[in-house]
């Protein structure tokens, strides 16, 4: 299942200036990637996904080239070597990324699901919804 952290990265990908790598070390506010060439304070105000399995957006507040670390505000759990991330210049802010994708999705409007895990009981004039369906319910159909 595609998440909004997954179609942040995505548009990123298609629209930003950005770098996919892996992470050569790091800390709880701190992401080393030795291999990076960009000038200094090149990603600063931009935006970094760090691919830990409980994905992290954070905002970019240095990046500093010599040593190719990019520095951030705290979060939970440590960046280690060999964690995917992303980093997006400041052209494309997470802010507008995310806006976005919401803008996308309310012009898609509401997407029809199909669920065929009802089993007709003959005679029966009432069922219970399946998990996880809403009673937002436009059509039903009886397949034979």
């Amino acid at each position: 299942m595609t998440t909004f952290y997954d179609l942040i990265k995505d548009l990123a990908n298609h629209v930003g200036d950005v770098r996919n790598s892996l992470a050569t070390g790091g800390s709880t506010t701190t992401l080393v990637d030795t291999t990076l060439i960009e000038p200094n304070d090149y990603y600063n105000g931009g935006t970094l996904l760090i691919d830990q399995a409980t994905p992290v957006a954070v905002r970019i507040t240095d990046f500093a080239s010599t040593t190719g670390t990019f520095t951030f505000s705290a979060i939970t759990t440590a960046v280690v070597s060999d964690i995917g991330y992303t980093a997006v210049h400041s052209r494309f802010p997470l802010d507008v990324l995310k806006r976005s994708i919401n803008m996308a999705l309310a012009d898609i409007g509401d997407v029809m699901a199909v669920d065929e895990t009802l089993t007709l009981v003959a005679d029966q004039e009432r069922y219970t919804l399946p998990t996880g369906v809403t009673e937002d319910i436009r059509r039903v159909e009886q397949m034979r």
